[in-house]
């Protein structure tokens, strides 16, 4: 906040800026500070041009980055979160980047390194996909620039002429660099090439047809009525065969239209257990290779659910509340900290099926939705978003203790074991419906009207063991910003699903 009330004062000082290059964080105070200025800005002022070095795009995730780099557990970090967004009133949420980039109105030029290991390449190209006419080079630069002063890059820039820079076609445009920037950052070089990309700030929004990245990965279960994408095992995950004649809405309406008025009430209670106990969340609980296990934090989507006929046909349901409305935007938001939200219900057509089918996580048009815009169970109060690729389709963290000396199993100087990972946070991205669909199989009798139910386990032991598997995650593209070990856990676990028996009807 700081940074960005700088970047403020110093405009309001100067007058009207001609151009900003910003560096790492200094391009996300940039970024927040442009997009309150945009509506103040006096009418005719031009808008500065700007130049972004590996910018950051989620103040959110950098906490969760510099917690891990101290070893801090997730309670202090939210109490960290919580005395900042006290004293600066504003939340964290509100500077992630991509939400206040399109306000900016200027045109941007964003410079990211393909290897950079202080902030992801994702993380700039997200931010240049996210405003319009934006364009982006990739360097072979370390993460140091910060010592190259805005001022003499700017003059730099103000001799250079636009009109000797090309055009260019892509939104990135990537490749082997014609030079290596010096990270002494002595070299005269270095800033003739900062005066050159200002230059070609200045010719930015004549960009057709932006190359998007590319992002692709393999998975289990699909989401749609027909479970493409997806295998099955018997109690296990992935898509069921056949299509049936209703389906669910199109879109991701706030208020979705119904997919039948009238039915029973199916309530499945939602119990956690771990080595055929009950995980008792935020207490300590005894796993079976003997170490000790704390819940924090257990939140989960589920959507599009159905019934499993005879024939393996999928029978598309309501979800709805405890009126019997259908819940906003079609959506089950599962909250440990929450026990009313352990029982999902579903409006059902009578008759004897199967079993249960759902996707695990949000279908694809919910989760290219923009929270900010969203009421719950899809706001940025779900604590389930997740810059750039949609949102997390479960998260978990806790704390994670070994066993005693002398009492066997395995454990670690840290506290981490090999099967019970402290975090897992599993979700997809904006251009694959990646949300796993699965079964929790067992004979199951609607009536005609009135209500039935059944206890649903998840089994954090498939959990704990699909996180840590041995998972080839070969074409994975995590999102934006700092990758912890928990994003990995997650998509070993939605890779592993269709081995996996996560749901299962308690006997």
């Amino acid at each position: 906040m700081e940074l960005a009330r700088a970047v403020t004062v110093a405009m309001d000082e100067v007058g009207p800026v001609h151009a900003i290059v910003a560096h790492s964080i200094g391009g996300a105070a940039t970024t927040y500070a442009l997009s309150r200025a945009a509506s103040v800005r006096p009418a005719g002022a031009p808008a500065p041009r700007l130049v972004f070095i590996a910018p950051p795009i989620s103040a959110v995730r950098y906490t969760q980055h510099f917690a891990k780099l101290l070893g801090i557990d997730e309670a202090v970090r939210r109490r960290m979160v919580a005395r900042l967004e006290a004293r600066y009133g504003v939340p964290l949420a509100d500077l992630d980047a991509l939400s206040a980039a399109p306000r900016m109105n200027a045109p941007l030029f964003v410079v990211h390194d393909r290897d950079d290991r202080e902030v992801s390449f994702e993380a700039g190209a997200a931010l240049a996909a996210f405003v319009a006419g934006a364009r982006g080079w990739c360097t072979a630069a370390p993460h140091i620039i910060p010592r190259l002063t805005a001022r003499h890059a700017v003059d730099r820039a103000l001799i250079a002429s636009p009109s000797k820079i090309p055009a260019m076609r892509h939104l990135f445009r990537c490749g082997a660099p014609s030079r290596t920037l010096d990270p002494t950052m002595k070299s005269p070089g270095l800033f003739r090439l900062i005066g050159l990309l200002l230059g070609a700030a200045a010719a930015c929004g004549t960009s057709s047809n932006p190359q998007q990245m590319a992002s692709g990965t393999g998975g289990a279960g699909g989401s749609q009525p027909d479970g493409s994408g997806g295998a099955s095992s018997t109690g296990g995950a992935g898509g069921a065969g056949g299509q049936a004649e209703a389906t669910w809405p199109t879109g991701c309406a706030e208020q979705p239209a119904s997919i039948r008025t009238e039915g029973a009430i199916v309530e499945l209670a939602f119990e956690l257990v771990l080595g055929g106990a009950p995980f008792l969340f935020g207490e300590p609980n005894v796993a079976p290779g003997g170490s000790t296990v704390t819940p924090l934090n257990i939140r989960f989507y589920v959507s599009h659910a159905a019934l499993i006929g005879a024939d393996g046909d999928l029978v598309p349901v309501d979800i709805v509340g405890p009126e019997g409305a259908a819940t906003p935007y079609g959506v089950h938001f599962y909250n440990a900290e929450d026990p009313g939200s352990a029982t999902l219900r579903l409006r059902a057509p009578a008759g004897s099926y199967e079993g249960v089918s759902f996707v695990w996580g949000l279908h694809q048009a919910c989760n290219v939705s923009r929270p900010e815009a969203n009421v719950a169970p899809l706001s940025e109060a779900s604590q389930m978003t997740w810059p750039h690729t949609g949102y997390l389709f479960l998260r978990y963290e806790g704390n994670v203790a070994p066993p005693a000396e002398g009492e066997g199993g395995s454990g670690d100087p840290d506290g981490e074991t090999a099967t019970v990972p402290p975090a897992v946070h599993m979700g997809g991205n904006l251009r694959e419906d990646l949300a796993p669909r699965v079964e929790v199989r067992g004979a199951l009798s609607v009536p005609a009207s009135g209500s039935t139910g059944k206890v649903v386990r998840v089994v954090m032991d498939e959990v704990f063991g699909g996180a840590t598997a041995d998972i080839d995650l070969t074409g994975y593209v995590p999102p934006p910003g700092p990758v912890g070990d928990e994003l990995y856990a997650g998509e070993r676990l939605r890779r592993g699903l269709p081995d996996l028996t996560v749901f299962a009807f308690d006997p």
